[in-house]
């Protein structure tokens, strides 16, 4: 066997080997990264809903917590006012 013949199936075998692999990656491998990636895509996706509505439900509560310790601090400053005026008024 000559030394070129040598070389020429030397790299049709291994020729042979890459498209084995190559075609094993396509059929196995590949479409299984492919459903981990939606999969992790649909995961984010949902963590970042729930990150948001947690969000905007805690702004919501601190929102209500300051209108009602305002209404609080109004009807104190009112209730005050009725006294003086019945002071006043005596």
């Amino acid at each position: 066997m000559t030394r070129r013949s040598r070389m020429m199936e030397n790299r049709r075998i291994q020729h042979a080997k890459v498209t084995a692999h190559r075609m094993r990656l396509m059929g196995e491998i590949v479409p299984y990264l492919r459903s981990r990636r939606k999969e992790m895509s649909r995961k984010a996706a949902s963590h970042r809903l729930r990150i948001k509505n947690a969000w905007r439900k805690s702004l919501e509560n601190s929102t209500k917590h300051m209108l009602d310790v305002r209404r609080k601090h109004v009807s104190k400053i009112a209730l005050h006012k009725k006294r003086l005026a019945e002071m006043r008024s005596r």
